[in-house]
């Protein structure tokens, strides 16, 4: 605890416990911590951190005294079409780059910003915010409320600004980098991926043999849907139609690889080190009910129903880096994955959804499925036995 007026030394501290925190959620409760006692009076701490993700605009972290830790909230973009926004604190900040302070809260009532009110009612007095400017010239935001009735002193207040603020800029970017590059992998190559890109598997060639399911998926008719439409439509159908799959797979242990078009392929290890296990079965239960939900609200739009077929098979793959030096990807080959893409083809052929092979269902079970016996598969010598739903 800091219980004198000393920006300097707690500076020190500050850069102790960024040595010391595991996350940002872990800092900034230890930051509360440390500025809660007298003469700093701080019960309050909020940090908003801009994020580099498709759906994420922002993420911000709440800590109040008693906190454990931080509470994260992760905000869609569209933040400017809430009620208040321009109102508020975080807008002023963002415009201006400079603080902006409210020292008599319970006086904000007419304001169009909730916050005001709501900080009121939970019997706050003084709220400061400042910006943190990140080396790529970014504002984010950080800042305190205390229910001191005389408020933060003109001291403390200047400390806040002129030492602590600068301070956690330089922390905080170091920790809102590495979020964001795993964020981004993430989203752009998958967790298991990404994972592994950063545990620094990036050379060219680099990859293991790995047992496990195989899903690819594509479209029907995509030509003919998209036909008509706008190129934005146009996206907005396949990020329609992949949405469908790719919450169902990724929520039941598998990873979506790759987008080809409007086609996905996605693995389930037989092994993984994730606490989800991988249960393609239920995954693709899920897709099913997911693809009624799609096109139930489609029809409420007088928009033609998607259909589409899906191949599952199993077996050993290869799961690494494929490409050069200069540009690699981290997916999955083998005839496993041929086997899969080429059955997507006889699917369709045989007027059947969801085919599975004889190797996915020795492994996963037969369950609701009935046999198609052995088929030809284009390229692929010999026949492969299938089975599809009842």
């Amino acid at each position: 605890m800091l219980c004198r007026l000393d920006p300097n030394a707690l500076v020190v501290l500050l850069i102790e416990k960024a040595n010391e925190a595991a996350d940002i959620s872990c800092l900034l409760a230890d930051i509360g911590r440390l500025l809660l006692p007298k003469p700093w009076h701080v019960e309050r701490v909020f940090l908003s951190l801009n994020a580099l993700h498709p759906s994420v605009r922002a993420r911000t972290q709440l800590w109040q005294a008693g906190d454990v830790c931080a509470n994260l909230t992760e905000w869609p973009h569209g933040l400017e079409n809430r009620r208040g926004y321009y109102d508020s604190p975080d807008w002023h900040v963002h415009q201006t780059k400079s603080i902006f302070r409210v020292q008599k809260l319970a006086d904000q009532s007419d304001r169009k910003c909730d916050l005001y009110r709501n900080l009121s009612d939970q019997g706050y007095r003084d709220y400061l915010m400042v910006p943190l400017i990140f080396s790529n010239e970014s504002t984010n935001t950080l800042s305190i409320a205390t229910r001191n009735e005389s408020g933060f002193s003109a001291e403390i207040a200047a400390a806040f600004t002129h030492k602590i603020a600068p301070t956690m800029a330089i922390i905080l970017e170091r920790f809102a980098a590495s979020e964001a590059l795993s964020a981004a992998l993430k989203t752009y190559v998958g967790a298991d991926a990404a994972h592994e890109i950063l545990s620094g598997r990036i050379i060219a060639g680099h990859g293991e043999i790995v047992q496990g399911a195989v899903l690819f998926a594509d479209m029907h008719g995509f030509t003919a849907h998209s036909a008509s439409l706008e190129p934005s439509q146009t996206v907005q159908l396949i990020n329609d139609y992949v949405s469908a799959l790719v919450r169902p797979i990724e929520m039941n242990g598998g990873q979506v690889l790759k987008f080809i078009g409007d086609a996905v392929l996605a693995f389930f290890p037989s092994t993984s080190a994730r606490s989800t296990i991988p249960d393609p079965n239920k995954a693709i239960d899920e897709v099913r009910i997911s693809m009624a939900d799609l096109n139930s609200k489609r029809t409420k739009q007088n928009k033609p129903e998607l259909t589409h077929a899906l191949c599952v098979h199993y077996g050993d793959v290869l799961y690494g880096n494929i490409g050069s030096n200069e540009r690699l990807d981290f997916t999955i080959i083998g005839e496993v994955v041929n086997v899969a893409s080429r059955g997507v083809e006889l699917a369709s052929a045989l007027n059947a959804e969801y085919l599975f092979t004889g190797a996915y269902v020795e492994r996963y079970g037969e369950g609701r499925l009935r046999s198609l016996g052995h088929q030809s598969f284009r390229s692929i010598e010999p026949s492969v036995l299938v089975y599809a739903y009842v």
